[in-house]
């Protein structure tokens, strides 16, 4: 039994015939213009950082409440999201950034 097993485990298949993922030009340049002026941060502290808090009061430190929204992806990650080039530079100017004494990470 343990040796079928084995065997198994051996010759799995992930993924490998699936066809190319194939995807055109035009639908990466969407998405490539829609997220220019995106940031996506990481909140270093899980436990210290939620990321609800984050995204409400670093645009509030920044002074730019009105002009960069932020959203939660996922349990590690949240994007902020400027409206123009020119936040965009001064977010960036700006790091790193504090929160709750922990440090947030971004990555444009």
């Amino acid at each position: 039994m343990a040796d079928e097993l084995w065997d198994e485990l051996q010759h799995l298949e992930f993924g490998r015939e699936d066809p190319a993922l194939f995807i055109t030009h035009a639908a990466y340049a969407t998405v490539e213009s829609r997220n220019r002026l995106s940031l996506i941060a990481r909140p270093l502290s899980l436990r210290s950082q939620n990321r609800n808090a984050v995204i409400a009061i670093l645009p509030k430190s920044w002074g730019l409440t009105s002009r960069v929204h932020g959203r939660v992806l996922n349990i590690t990650f949240v994007q902020f999201l400027s409206q123009s080039e020119v936040d965009h530079l001064y977010l960036l100017k700006r790091e790193p950034w504090l929160y709750n004494s922990w440090f947030v990470t971004a990555q444009r």
